[in-house]
């Protein structure tokens, strides 16, 4: 079964925070013309183990970066209105597990934590570099009437999670396993014409997936191989 609400967020990153509850995010806020929306980017697992893998693709090459320059401010539904911009790291033929590192939650010192890579992108975003525009893909939420965001205070709540690879899980999230509906972030320089791809992805996450389901390939092969027997038994 699929991530409810596959969809495309655009606009610009006003505002950074770090919770520090038992599922860590890297929560940024993103404007779209009059409205306020939440990205919520996981820099740890619920599942061993917790660390996660990502990829910061410097000059991001994709055959679909030029609709997404056209689309307008705000959220695009995926599934329903554009499947042609959908993620798949297993199909997509733009990331492998090979492109992939680990990197820790939070570790001392510069630069070797997973915190640092993504706040040093959105502080300059928001603080220096006006012209850089976020595109997030995931699970959509909101807009929930008369309950402001739990960090940022606006109101309605909205926003974006599953910002990551959302097929290949074999424990509680596989009821969100489907392939074309990976989650990722692009952030595009107007000024240099240049994109910037972060992609995340769960070490327990399976990258040979069912191309129908999403679901880990050998999960497929254990129910046919089920399905066979109980055949050759009748």
């Amino acid at each position: 079964m699929p991530i409810r609400n596959y969809r495309l967020l655009k606009g610009k990153a006003s505002d950074l925070t770090l919770d520090d509850d038992d599922i860590p995010h890297v929560e940024i806020r993103v404007e779209a013309g009059w409205t306020s929306y939440r990205i919520a980017v996981n820099i740890r697992s619920q599942q061993p183990p917790h660390d996660l893998l990502y990829a910061v693709c410097q000059n991001f090459q994709h055959p679909m970066l030029s609709d997404l320059l056209q689309l307008p401010e705000g959220m695009t539904d995926i599934t329903g209105e554009r499947p042609d911009l959908a993620l798949d790291y297993v199909r997509g033929g733009f990331l492998t597990r090979a492109d992939m590192r680990v990197a820790p939650f939070q570790r001392s010192g510069p630069a070797n934590d997973l915190r640092d890579v993504l706040e040093p992108l959105a502080r300059r975003a928001i603080d220096e570099d006006h012209h850089l525009t976020f595109y997030a893909f995931g699970e959509s939420w909101g807009p929930e009437r008369g309950k402001p965001d739990l960090y940022f205070g606006f109101s309605p709540g909205n926003g974006l999670h599953n910002i990551h690879m959302n097929q290949g899980s074999s424990d509680k999230h596989e009821k969100d396993n489907a392939p074309n509906q990976d989650g990722g972030l692009l952030i595009h320089s107007q000024q240099t014409g240049t994109w910037t791809g972060i992609f995340l992805a769960f070490q327990s996450q399976s990258w040979e997936t069912d191309p129908e389901t999403g679901n880990p390939a050998h999960m497929h092969r254990a129910s046919r191989n089920d399905t066979e027997n109980q055949l050759l038994k009748e």
